[in-house]
């Protein structure tokens, strides 16, 4: 951050075209570390809000929650995101409520939004 400061301030002339683009570096700089890493979707924001109500962050207990909860999207017509687990073909059915359509998730994905929810949980 320094030296691309360090080196505007070397190579341009001083006057206040050069404290107004020093400025606007410096802006841009600190935009570009907040702009790092994505936005986790609804599913893995999902999962996280579940693993905080489990006992124990395991796998089957997430599958336990997630059967119970798509029990309830059946009984509560669609509040629920969850909408069906298939543990014969290890793949999990969301809604998912901004492309507006149900979505499957295959196990090996659920259990890296698992370990996701686990790390953000500890972290935070």
């Amino acid at each position: 951050m320094s030296t691309t400061t360090g080196y505007c301030s070397l190579h341009l002339p001083e006057g206040p075209e050069r404290d107004k683009a020093l400025g606007l570096i410096r802006i841009g700089l600190a935009f570009k570390t907040q702009q790092t890493g994505r936005k986790p979707d609804a599913v893995t924001q999902y999962i996280a809000l579940l693993v905080k109500q489990l006992p124990q962050a395991s796998f089957a207990n997430l599958l336990e929650k997630l059967e119970a909860e798509s029990a309830r999207h059946d009984a509560a017509a669609g509040e629920c995101i969850c909408a069906k687990v298939n543990r014969v073909h290890e793949v999990s059915t969301f809604f998912h409520p901004k492309r507006g359509e149900e979505v499957d998730v295959p196990f090996g994905t659920l259990k890296k939004k698992l370990t996701f929810a686990k790390k953000t949980i500890m972290s935070g």
